[in-house]
């Protein structure tokens, strides 16, 4: 299946398998330690969501309709539905929580990673471009209280947040995310670079390796423009830089993903 824009999968229609309307997804939670979406906020039901409280639901949960293009399925009730944990991006530390997590994927018969996934760090290895960016939290590394520190909203970020080295220079913004719909790869992010002179250029970088700075306006990334400029196409076949934990810079050209909306229901769409 082709990836899929974080863009993209914003603002698709919920439904149960009997058909019933359970929401519109209305944002995602990335945990940048883990590379990965962990929680999509669909609203739960209502005039475009309004007044009503977001659920946080495991991509694990979610598959594109058979049926119906911009469509997901959740096979739960709408009597369970409504009885389903809250999303509230001020609450992100809450949700963090291991036992939170648990919680969640059970409510949604999900099987729990566990706490070998909730430890996952960021890799300190040197390679011959650059060095993975390290998130500070002040605490051990491994404490899964860290994880915490690591959990973003895609709505604080897209097409927002300024993309800069330790240089302080520019390298662009984040312009879109990229997700695995096997889910067996980690979340790339798409920064976007140029003026209003000059054609913008497209880059993925896996989301792992960036250090998000108080307020989203800025993140930190690693790297210098050289990497930039002699970056290879990115191949979605080779998509390997998300999990190997090394800083890989590759030229995006665009995707045809509109396929991707239509796949069987019982594909995850991560």
């Amino acid at each position: 299946m082709p990836p899929l824009k974080a863009s993209e999968l914003i603002g698709m229609m919920v439904k149960n398998p009997q058909g019933r309307s359970l929401g519109v997804v209305r944002d995602m939670a990335f945990d940048t330690r883990l590379g990965r979406v962990v929680y999509v906020a669909v609203s739960s039901g209502g005039l475009f969501g309004m007044g009503r409280p977001w659920r946080a639901v495991p991509p694990s949960a979610l598959s594109f309709s058979a049926e119906k293009r911009k469509t997901l399925i959740l096979d739960i009730s709408p009597e369970r539905w409504a009885e389903a944990p809250v999303f509230h991006k001020m609450r992100l530390n809450e949700l963090a929580a291991e036992d939170t997590r648990r919680s969640i994927h059970q409510y949604f018969n999900q099987s729990w990673p566990g706490s070998e996934a909730a430890k996952a760090q960021v890799p300190q290895n040197v390679t011959s471009q650059a060095r993975a960016v390290p998130i500070s939290s002040g605490r051990q590394t491994g404490d899964l209280a860290t994880v915490a520190t690591t959990l973003h909203v895609a709505s604080d970020i897209l097409d927002r947040a300024a993309v800069t080295n330790r240089q302080g220079q520019n390298l662009g913004r984040i312009h879109d995310v990229l997700l695995d719909p096997g889910g067996g790869k980690g979340s790339l992010a798409i920064i976007e670079f140029g003026g209003a002179l000059k054609e913008k250029d497209q880059f993925t970088v896996p989301i792992r390796l960036f250090a998000f700075m108080p307020g989203y306006r800025s993140v930190l990334l690693d790297a210098n423009r050289r990497m930039f400029t002699e970056a290879r196409p990115f191949d979605a076949g080779k998509w390997s830089g998300a999990t190997a934990g090394a800083l890989e810079v590759c030229r995006f050209q665009g995707l045809a993903v509109s396929s991707s909306v239509q796949t069987a229901q019982t594909r995850s769409p991560y």
